[in-house]
């Protein structure tokens, strides 16, 4: 899925993958990460600590989920002859 997010300061980008609202969580390693269809997109790989960002005139706390995609999972398995049913 490809998105485009406007920052509210004219910088657009250009994302493939998905935007969330919500941050994953420390303990949800290995969970599912759903598409905004419902569709199992991928696992959630980790959750870094949290950072300050600030433009100069405003600061928020930051934590990034880093999610897996299925395919490269779905690879692996078949890479290493591992069944999954």
């Amino acid at each position: 899925m490809s998105l485009a997010s406007n920052n509210g300061q004219g910088i657009i980008r250009n994302h493939d993958g998905f935007l969330v609202r919500d941050i994953g969580l420390f303990g949800m390693s290995g969970g599912p990460v759903f598409d905004t269809n419902g569709t199992v997109f991928g696992i959630q790989g980790s959750v870094t600590n949290p950072r300050v960002s600030t433009n100069g005139s405003r600061s928020i706390f930051v934590e990034n989920a880093l999610a897996i995609r299925s395919s490269l999972v779905h690879a692996l398995l078949k890479d290493k002859r591992i069944r999954t049913n």
